[in-house]
């Protein structure tokens, strides 16, 4: 996790709750779920609760990690 979002798979995804977390808290890493039919979100660990975010660069709704 950094200021860009989660990185998974070299891709950046973020959402206002993952922006909040990483200002509120040190720990610079997170527990994710992964769809590896749908590259274009992820789910991402705050703290126990649960929220999805999104890449920062388009193209990946849709595409599978395993093409």
């Amino acid at each position: 996790m950094s200021g860009r979002g989660v990185r998974f798979a070299g891709i950046f995804y973020t959402c206002q709750a993952v922006e909040d977390y990483f200002l509120s808290n040190p720990d610079l890493e997170v527990e994710i779920r992964v769809d590896h039919e749908d590259l274009g979100l992820i789910e991402v660990d705050l703290g126990g609760l649960w929220g999805v975010a999104r890449t920062r660069t388009k193209g990946f709704d849709g595409l599978p990690l395993d093409l």
